[in-house]
């Protein structure tokens, strides 16, 4: 699995303008499907990225809360889809 860089193509900054809070690396396969929704422009990464574990973290108060369970399912649903 690759990483892709992803960003908002109608915040881009003016030339020689750019931040590192504008753009993020993501799985190649969130990317592609963001991409072709037309939801955020993606590139290749300026450099090599290996492979990492992610992990989810909440207050112990957000236990029961359903819309955060839905959001955690999501992701890992995501995360199995990925190559």
């Amino acid at each position: 699995m690759g990483f892709r860089c992803v960003y908002d193509p109608r915040q881009l900054p003016f030339a020689g303008d750019v931040t590192l809070a504008q753009y993020v690396a993501v799985p190649e396969v969130l990317a592609d499907r963001w991409a072709a929704a037309g939801l955020l422009a993606s590139s290749a990464l300026p450099i090599a990225m290996d492979r990492f574990t992610m992990s989810m973290a909440w207050h112990a108060r957000r236990d029961d809360d359903a819309a955060l369970h839905w959001l955690m399912g999501v992701i890992e649903d995501e995360a199995r889809a990925a190559p």
